[in-house]
């Protein structure tokens, strides 16, 4: 009787790094999957430690995307808010990770910074309906607040409310109208 032995060595080939912090819903939907975090972004009682915790978890998550992408983007954010903060410290943890000799981003090359895409970091209190409905000129402005139709604005005496005064709005009658 023979008893044979074998003995089976697995040698690694390749090892992969995958940045799969977050779910792929579908090819052009994704999510974190943070319960309550708009409450606990905005929750004026939240310390600060959990708050940088929880910026860090979503920069960690977007950056993820970003080297699954392997897209560099243009980033641009809301102000006064949990957006600039994610930003500033996505564009750090960018910066950062880009200066390093052996960066996730050098396999795509150049090519992560051709067609750089746009990234929004809005605010769920942002409406995002109001840019779309009225331009940011003087014209739309007037319209909202005073009522300006066809150039032509009804403004009442404050002497006398009763009476109003009709004020044509347009380049011939005032020049203060098209230079600002």
């Amino acid at each position: 009787m023979r008893i044979c032995v074998v003995f089976y060595l697995f040698a690694q080939h390749q090892m992969y790094d995958q940045y799969v912090n977050f779910i792929s819903l579908s090819p052009n939907l994704f999510s974190f999957n943070i319960k309550n975090c708009y409450l606990e972004l905005h929750n004026p009682k939240q310390t600060d430690e959990k708050l940088n915790e929880l910026t860090d978890r979503i920069v960690n998550q977007l950056f993820c995307v970003l080297v699954t992408l392997q897209k560099i983007p243009i980033i641009r954010a809301l102000r006064n808010g949990p957006a600039e903060i994610i930003a500033m410290k996505l564009s750090i943890k960018l910066c950062n990770h880009l200066q390093s000799r052996n960066n996730l981003f050098s396999q795509s090359g150049v090519a992560a910074f051709q067609n750089r895409p746009l990234l929004l970091l809005f605010d769920r209190s942002f409406d995002f309906a109001q840019p779309l409905h009225h331009s940011p000129i003087y014209q739309s402005m007037l319209q909202d607040l005073l009522g300006l139709t066809n150039n032509q604005l009804m403004i009442a005496n404050p002497e006398n409310p009763s009476e109003k005064k009709l004020i044509m709005l347009d380049s011939f009658s005032n020049c203060s109208w098209y230079d600002s």
